[in-house]
């Protein structure tokens, strides 16, 4: 199991670091192209837009492929992406590379998690996630900061470069390493592929797991684009601890992700997400308010909601993943990608009509994002309840909210 999961998690790396580049390179774009406004949200919604709208196209045939043939052809076409990106002479140009990315780079993660559920029993998938999705953390805290320097010290595309390099590396490894993957192709039927989608998305229990993982996004993206606003104008601090609040928020993400995983095998998937869920709601909305200039404290809220937000999709994606047949397993996986990817946009959308941004500079009702983001938490949690592993499917459905957190 170990080398399977640690080539996935290579490749989570690479594509973890290419979405948190994005952002961080803003205003490298604005000195290189003087991009606009509508240019810069542009950059980064091609990428989200795209995902999302090959998500639902992949529902129809991922299944259909061997996984590791899949896997190959999409992560080599993510390597190409990077580098039309690194390439690219224009804003519009860039745009353009950013969209082809988000197609390859969606359907990419929705087979890594495929493999996950193929390959990984159940009772071990949740230290499988937090072994994969520990790559977070480590973009976070060694490649954003390369990213910048390199762009400081050379140029905007010097990380996309670096990127290809890695992931074309990453490849080779893949090709030599991984073995065929086609146990669920015996399970699959001769039905078309427009069937297969509609199978996918008329489940109930499918359609409370792509509802769990939107309101999950949602929660995250509600706040996160204005969380470097709030804290340089809010409370004051510079760039730089702002940047070392990240890597501090990288490391604790890193640390608990692979435990995480332990106790969501170890008691019970749905019992740590709601558990989780509901230890961030008081330290969401103190996290949006943070009544203190002390950095120390808000480095320990920073690190503690940083790290939380991150861990609770570690058994919600083990439980989603579980729940599952084989035969239409990435199909499910990348329209759930879809919906991730289109209620991120939702989120920040429905963020910045709360949120606004006063003549002195300060940012005004980002209490309110940090309601809206507890809110949904609390909504993903009760929509989990309602999503069952294949193998439980003759077992009593979870216990009530209450009871579950009381034992």
């Amino acid at each position: 199991m170990r080398p399977l999961l640690l080539s996935l998690s290579a490749v989570y790396l690479t594509y973890m670091l290419d979405y948190m580049m994005m952002p961080a390179l803003t205003q490298a774009f604005v000195k290189a192209f003087d991009s606009s406004a509508k240019e810069l949200g542009a950059l980064v919604s091609s990428y989200s837009l795209s995902a999302s709208a090959f998500g639902l196209f992949g529902a129809m045939f991922l299944d259909r492929f061997n996984r590791k043939v899949a896997l190959l052809s999409l992560y080599g076409g993510f390597a190409l992406s990077l580098l039309f990106c690194a390439l690219a002479p224009s804003a519009i140009h860039l745009i353009a590379a950013r969209a082809i990315a988000g197609a390859f780079g969606g359907l990419m993660v929705a087979t890594i998690f495929s493999v996950i559920g193929d390959q990984i029993a159940p009772e071990r998938q949740g230290v499988a996630f937090g072994t994969v999705l520990s790559s977070f953390a480590i973009a976070s805290v060694v490649g954003v900061p390369l990213g910048l320097f390199l762009a400081e010290r050379f140029s905007w595309n010097a990380i996309f470069f670096l990127n290809a390099i890695a992931s074309f590396v990453v490849w080779v490894g893949l090709l030599i390493q991984l073995p065929p993957m086609n146990a669920h192709l015996s399970r699959n039927d001769s039905r078309r592929a427009f069937s297969q989608a509609i199978e996918i998305l008329s489940s109930r229990s499918n359609l409370a797991a792509f509802l769990v993982s939107a309101l999950v996004a949602m929660a995250s993206y509600a706040v996160i684009p204005f969380i470097n606003p709030f804290l340089a104008a809010n409370r004051g601090l510079s760039d730089s601890e702002i940047r070392w609040l990240y890597v501090a928020g990288g490391v604790a993400t890193l640390l608990v992700s692979y435990p995480t995983g332990w106790l969501s095998d170890r008691f019970g998937k749905f019992r740590l997400f709601v558990a989780i869920s509901f230890a961030l709601v008081p330290l969401t909305l103190l996290f949006a308010t943070m009544p203190t200039s002390s950095y120390a404290l808000i480095a320990l809220v920073f690190v503690l909601f940083m790290s939380l937000s991150r861990a609770r999709r570690i058994p919600a994606l083990a439980l989603i993943t579980s729940s599952v047949p084989p035969k239409v397993r990435a199909g499910f996986m990348s329209v759930n990608a879809s919906f991730e990817q289109l209620f991120s946009g939702i989120a920040a959308s429905l963020a910045s009509l709360l949120v606004m941004r006063l003549p002195s500079g300060e940012i005004e009702g980002f209490l309110w994002a940090g309601v809206l983001s507890a809110s949904v938490a609390l909504m993903a949690a009760f929509c989990l309840r309602f999503v069952r592993p294949l193998a439980e499917n003759d077992a009593p459905r979870p216990k009530p909210l209450g009871e579950a957190l009381a034992k």
